[in-house]
């Protein structure tokens, strides 16, 4: 009797039906790993007037000027560079009444006013960049001609403060020869603290009208 109370009571027990399917349940891919999230450093823009790239002058119509960066520390004078040598520094304060030279003109790299320097920074850059790496052969046929003609002066036309009615003599506007051999490289720090920088191109002009009219030389044009 005992027994069957007891197969009575299994029987008694509802067991849950389970479903089978055919259907194949796929596990989700994993995801791609989350990590904090990074801010990208954004590069910053670059001027497009920024020395040396000129562009036309929002305040000088028909000039070309470009954005200086930084001032250098200092400037060595007296560098080699290949068959050229690069010399000393002057800086022409126009802001002063004329005569500028000889009593007013500024000599050495650390004379000039803070744009002014940041011009001549910009403009030294330029011409070592051209001894360096491409040097117009029609200046190498002027120095073959002329052997005393081997040697850059560096000037800066400082316009800061300087009288709406300066206006600079066209033999100072391009680059021209001193004492039949410094050729004197010329570069201009404007009223607003733009430049204008000598280039590869007005050297060649330079050299090209040297070579036929030397002593006598000059950029003619000047930079513009």
């Amino acid at each position: 009797m005992k027994h069957l109370r007891a197969l009575l009571a299994i029987a008694s027990v509802v067991l849950p039906v389970v479903a089978c399917s055919n259907e194949v349940v796929q596990k989700p891919a994993p995801g791609p790993e989350t990590t904090p999230t990074e801010e990208t450093p954004t590069e910053p823009e670059v001027d497009p007037c920024a020395c040396p790239n000129h562009c036309e002058s929002e305040t000088m119509s028909g000039k070309k000027t470009c954005v200086p960066g930084e001032a250098a520390a200092s400037q060595k004078s007296g560098e080699i560079i290949k068959n050229f040598g690069i010399s000393d520094f002057e800086y022409w304060p126009w802001k002063e009444p004329e005569p500028i030279y000889p009593d007013k003109v500024l000599w050495g790299y650390e004379a000039g006013s803070p744009a002014a320097k940041k011009c001549m920074t910009e403009a030294r850059k330029v011409l070592r960049d051209i001894l360096k790496n491409d040097v117009p052969p029609e200046l190498e046929e002027l120095r073959q001609a002329h052997p005393d003609v081997d040697t850059f002066y560096n000037w800066n036309n400082d316009m800061t403060d300087a009288p709406k009615s300066v206006k600079l003599p066209p033999l100072y506007e391009g680059l021209w020869l001193y004492e039949k051999k410094l050729i004197k490289w010329m570069s201009h720090t404007e009223r607003d603290g733009t430049c204008r920088l000598p280039s590869r191109e007005d050297l060649v002009t330079f050299a090209k009208g040297c070579l036929k009219t030397y002593p006598n030389c000059d950029s003619g044009k000047g930079i513009k």
